[in-house]
């Protein structure tokens, strides 16, 4: 009798909580669904557990063992609804924050060259993420779906947010997944379209970026045919601060060419000319080295 009951025995002795974290977890062949459909054929196998049982002149009775093994099967049902509610909740978080923010992102209609550029970029990073988190999308809705079978009849854990969230994804035509797929076909197509005006910016920088230019080069020529002869300390301290303001302002336009550069790539474009820069950067960056290496060997002269 011992052994042929034994198997119940264990159910009441096990650390279910571990072992079933240890098989959600841990077990490469398990399924929510097959976990419950064992579930439900061993509480069918309790209804037909006898309450007594008579061996040769003594009646056994499994009144309480029967009670406590359904007991424990409910237990064990429970922990199987909150371990797949926790994993839909886990593993639909990411795909919740990606529709959500790549929608939003989407719907912002870009206005200026650098804004088209990061449109551009993110709706990369968009596509190139769409499929795995589609994938994701699915595999929760199948586990919801197990989910919401198996609490139909029985008290369950809350659901209310996963539920709302979930509801509008792969089932109807207006779903969030339909809802960025229109989001990113719209801002392609603005993309594309924005080619000519990214053109007539990128011209438009030009002339900006060349008129910049032509103020730091002219102050250049304003300095470089200043009389350096028989200079005191103070003129010094002025045309260094001059340079610094001069280099400061030339690194920022290197800065801005070579933005315009990644523009005219990210849109096929061809980087227009800039005239006078190459120039500028010959002449207005040896004299600073070299005026850096005068005053130390000026300092260096006055201390002898």
């Amino acid at each position: 009798l011992m052994l042929k009951y034994e198997p119940w025995a264990i159910i009441m002795i096990t650390d279910f909580e571990s072992w079933l974290k240890e098989r959600v977890h841990g077990a490469e062949d398990f399924t929510f669904d097959d976990a419950f459909q064992a579930l439900k054929i061993k509480r069918k196998e309790v209804e037909k557990l006898p309450e007594l049982k008579e061996i040769s002149c003594v009646k056994v009775s499994f009144a309480g063992l029967n009670s406590l093994i359904a007991d424990r099967l409910k237990r064990i049902f429970d922990g199987l609804l909150i371990e797949l509610r926790d994993n839909i909740c886990t593993d639909f978080g990411p795909v919740d924050e990606y529709l959500s923010s790549s929608v939003l992102f989407l719907k912002k209609t870009p206005s200026s060259l650098s804004e088209i550029v990061q449109a551009k970029s993110k709706l990369k990073l968009i596509e190139d993420k769409k499929i795995p988190m589609r994938d994701t999308s699915r595999k929760c809705e199948e586990m919801l779906s197990v989910l919401l079978l198996q609490i139909s009849d029985e008290a369950g854990p809350q659901l209310n947010d996963i539920v709302f969230k979930m509801n509008f994804l792969d089932k109807r035509l207006d779903t969030r997944w339909n809802e960025l797929e229109h989001a990113i076909e719209i801002i392609a197509d603005l993309i594309n379209g924005q080619k000519e005006f990214a053109s007539k910016a990128v011209h438009q920088c030009r002339d900006n970026l060349d008129k910049k230019c032509d103020d730091i080069l002219s102050q250049w020529k304003v300095l470089k045919l200043r009389d350096m002869k028989n200079i005191n300390e103070l003129d010094m301290d002025k045309i260094s601060a001059v340079l610094k303001k001069l280099l400061e302002e030339f690194n920022l336009l290197t800065s801005d060419v070579s933005t315009l550069k990644k523009d005219c790539a990210n849109f096929g474009l061809e980087v227009p000319h800039l005239s006078n820069i190459n120039d500028l950067e010959m002449e207005l960056k040896p004299f600073c080295v070299a005026w850096n290496d005068f005053r130390l060997y000026k300092n260096e002269l006055d201390d002898l």
